[in-house]
């Protein structure tokens, strides 16, 4: 992670030099995609424009070496 926008429901939880390593159960290659149940490649950034205000986002992350699970609804 580079940054996290301001307004970001995670701005709180998510850091600088984390490491994402999943959304919602879904691994993020080293290029930034996931695997859709298609077996089409998508950016994981569409797994979060998808959702809508009040829904759950469940983000793994590693920081500092540790591997955290968050959960936040958007």
């Amino acid at each position: 992670v580079k940054s996290v926008d301001r307004l970001s429901s995670c701005h709180d939880l998510i850091k600088t030099d984390d490491v994402l390593l999943a959304i919602d159960g879904k691994k993020i290659q080293n290029d930034g995609n996931v695997e859709t149940s298609f077996s089409n490649r998508i950016k994981f950034i569409h797994l979060i424009r998808d959702k809508s205000i009040g829904d759950s986002i469940e983000v793994d992350i590693l920081r500092k070496g540790e591997r955290l699970s968050i959960t936040r609804p958007l």
